[in-house]
């Protein structure tokens, strides 16, 4: 089950939002060597449609370990919940991701289907600004094998709310590049 919420942010809070991702001391690093998944989750779950492309990323809240940026985005999840009501009772994972153009990428490959915790939990993604490059949401049919079950615009402000299911990005093929802040939370 999945939702998208939009409208959560006004134009100027996003703005505010953008700068710090976009702010020249704001550091960003190599990710599971430039992909979104590690190279065992590539061979479990790659399909003929997985093409990876190169992700850098910024750990807010990774294995415990607290980012001293966090605090500049702490918000974000109370303003979700002043504008839904959806509380959360725990933060398991929260991650910025970007992505840089890749002009030659077909607009229906994606990067690896995965799920991002093998427990219970919900994903909430955040979109900063608006690009191009999909999230592609999966029902999978066998290993290796997926539906899609939809395809979610990065629209700046946007929140895509999920339950545990298979998802993957895709790089920007017309921008420059392609934000996401993913949350791994506990209901």
């Amino acid at each position: 089950m999945y939702q998208v919420y939009d409208n959560i942010f006004t134009e100027d809070e996003q703005e505010l939002l953008k700068n710090i991702f976009f702010d020249n001391d704001f550091p960003y690093y190599d990710t599971s060597n430039q992909k979104t998944v590690t190279d065992s989750q590539l061979d479990q779950w790659a399909d003929e449609n997985t093409v990876e492309a190169r992700c850098i990323g910024h750990g807010f809240i990774l294995n415990g370990e607290v980012s001293s940026y966090y605090q500049k985005i702490e918000h974000i999840l109370q303003k979700f919940y002043e504008k839904t009501r959806i509380k959360f009772s725990g933060i398991i994972r929260c991650k910025l991701n970007l992505q840089y153009q890749v002009a030659d990428y077909n607009s229906n490959h994606y990067q690896c289907p995965h799920i991002d915790q093998y427990f219970e939990h919900k994903v909430l993604i955040y979109y900063p600004y608006t690009t191009d490059g999909d999230t592609f949401l999966f029902e999978e049919i066998k290993p290796k094998n997926y539906k899609i079950v939809d395809r979610i615009q990065p629209i700046g402000g946007r929140f895509l709310l999920m339950d545990k299911m298979f998802h993957a990005g895709q790089p920007p093929i017309l921008n420059e590049t392609r934000m996401s802040l993913n949350y791994n939370l506990m209901a």
